[in-house]
């Protein structure tokens, strides 16, 4: 296995935040060096289309704003879980690649509570911000 998926799995298990005066405090490297790498590895010889990528990031975009409005994440859940047959077709038809399915399966698998998908989306807005837009469709 890659030792970046390695060191990013690891990390996503133990969790998006880190204590910082007995506060949470979101990790630093979700919003630089990990979306920074995933960004490359997903631009690389990319099947994966900046529309499909933007597709999922607006899906969950849909179900935080429903949180804001009051939900809660429990009822929200399985639209969430929704992420993981759609990131499998849209492999399935060479609009994303397995590393960009990867990185959805893994961020999904960890949302435990709003503050983590709140964290995710924070680290999906970064991986966005560092897709190169040429050469994307």
């Amino acid at each position: 296995m890659d030792k970046f998926w390695e060191e990013y799995s690891e990390d996503l298990m133990d969790g998006y935040f880190r204590l910082v005066d007995n506060k949470k405090s979101l990790k630093s490297k979700y919003i630089v060096e990990y979306p920074e790498e995933l960004a490359r590895k997903l631009a690389s010889g990319s099947s994966n289309k900046l529309s499909q990528i933007w597709k999922f990031y607006d899906h969950v975009l849909r179900i935080q704003d429903n949180i804001k409005k009051g939900d809660s994440l429990e009822f929200h859940k399985s639209e969430l879980c929704e992420l993981l047959p759609a990131v499998n077709y849209a492999k399935q038809r060479k609009t994303v690649t397995w590393e960009f399915e990867r990185f959805i399966k893994s961020n999904v698998q960890c949302i435990y509570d709003e503050e983590d998908l709140k964290a995710f989306m924070k680290h999906f807005q970064s991986l966005i911000a560092y897709l190169p837009r040429q050469n994307q469709k």
